[in-house]
């Protein structure tokens, strides 16, 4: 039996055919409500803050310790 190959558009379309498939199930069982979903997956596409002039706890502590 020859396998056919598959595209890039093919394989992504499959991958998210799977993603669909597995919320729908979440959501069927109660583990995740279909707001829940909707609310993060909107969250991914949200403009995270600046991080300039933020400096991390580490750094701080480097310049107490000077």
């Amino acid at each position: 039996m020859e396998e056919e190959e598959m595209t890039t558009e093919d394989i992504a379309n499959c991958a998210d055919a799977k993603a669909d498939a597995l919320v729908d199930l979440l959501i069927k069982k109660g583990l995740i409500t279909e707001k829940e979903f909707e609310d993060e997956y909107n969250s991914m596409f949200e403009e995270e803050p600046s991080e300039e002039g933020q400096g991390s706890d580490e750094d701080d502590e480097e310049k107490e310790e000077e």
